[in-house]
């Protein structure tokens, strides 16, 4: 029972963190403000500090994420596919940018571009 307390105070920690990290990425838009990438450093320093033993007790509450990461996923396919000719005109971007890691958000947003993030 005290492994599933903990487990639900991890989960309930990473939603919050994110809802805060989304927030402050309103407020400031910036690759470093991303929610994925504040929730993940915040989340890493706090384990580091609780010194929580193994990561397998952080992922009791974890697993409740992971499980539904699949389907999320999954489910990304349909608008990628009906955003495909515009993934197509912008591949040569997306390829570079990835393969580089080009802030293309930045110049695009400069432009005024209501397609800010391609």
């Amino acid at each position: 029972m005290n492994d599933f307390i903990l487990g639900l105070v991890f989960l309930i920690v990473t939603i919050f963190i994110f809802y805060l990290s989304k927030q402050l990425y309103r407020l400031f838009p910036n690759p470093f403000t991303l929610p994925i990438f504040i929730t993940s450093s915040f989340l890493i320093v706090l384990l580091i500090i609780i010194d929580v033993p193994p990561y397998s007790t952080y992922m009791l509450g974890g697993q409740w994420i992971d499980l539904f990461l699949g389907p999320i996923v999954v489910a990304l396919a349909l608008p990628l596919y009906r955003q495909l000719e515009l993934i197509k005109k912008y591949a040569h971007t997306i390829f570079w940018g990835i393969v580089c890691r080009i802030d293309c958000w930045d110049s695009n947003r400069s432009t005024g571009s209501k397609d800010a993030w391609i």
